[in-house]
């Protein structure tokens, strides 16, 4: 199925590979990368929904930067990404609704691109 990768920066590190879900409530990063950058987790789990349907998981905040964009304080929830990543090679995060919401978002899957624009 079509995946659209972008590059992110989390924190200030990387580039990380996320692939963007535009059906995801809430935005995602690798239990992997959480550990690396030593997220700080929240002490109640985050409920959302993602492609593979309803989930608590363990959550953080993070600043998350594509391109010229950057958010700050953005909630992430953590997985493991190994059943994703048997799917589409190694993946660090998700972008969701949460990162989404603030943009005029265009996809433009010929060119493998992300437009994020202020409405």
């Amino acid at each position: 199925y079509p995946v659209l990768l972008v590059k992110a920066r989390v924190n200030g590190e990387g580039p990380y590979t996320f692939f963007v879900d535009t059906g995801a409530t809430v935005s995602i990063v690798s239990a992997s990368l959480a550990n690396k950058l030593q997220l700080a987790e929240l002490p109640t789990p985050v409920h959302g929904i993602g492609a593979g349907g309803r989930f608590t998981a363990h959550a953080a905040f993070a600043s998350i930067s594509v391109g010229n964009i950057r958010q700050d304080h953005v909630m992430v929830a953590t997985f493991d990404f190994a059943q994703i990543q048997k799917a589409v090679g190694p993946i660090d995060g998700g972008l969701g609704y949460n990162f989404l919401k603030a943009y005029r978002v265009t996809i433009d899957f010929p060119r493998q691109r992300l437009c994020l624009a202020s409405p």
